[in-house]
């Protein structure tokens, strides 16, 4: 749920008890207790099981993920920095031995 606590600035929102994971060459999946609204402002059926937000652009059902990441051979490993698959995924980026 987004709320105000006062100690933000007029017009800005916390978020509390949302997780955005990161899937590996896949969507975005996001639980907990969110509102999920169009570029329109328009709201999003509520979905108990959260959303998988495609990350690849090649969805037919954008916001969400269909699967084509799958079809497209999407590639996005993204790890959290200073996590050692982090670093190795920077290595090989840079062409650097790991």
């Amino acid at each position: 749920m987004l709320h105000n606590s006062g100690g933000l600035p007029s017009g800005e929102q916390e978020m509390t008890n949302v997780k955005i994971t990161v899937k590996a060459h896949g969507p975005y999946l996001v639980n907990g207790d969110i509102e999920l609204f169009d570029s329109a402002g328009n709201l999003f059926p509520k979905s108990e099981h959260g959303y998988a937000l495609c990350r690849c652009g090649q969805s037919e059902n954008k916001p969400f993920c269909d699967g084509s990441h799958g079809k497209v051979r999407f590639q996005a490993a993204t790890q959290a920095p200073g996590t050692d698959a982090a670093e190795n995924a920077t290595a090989a980026a840079h062409g650097a031995a790991t």
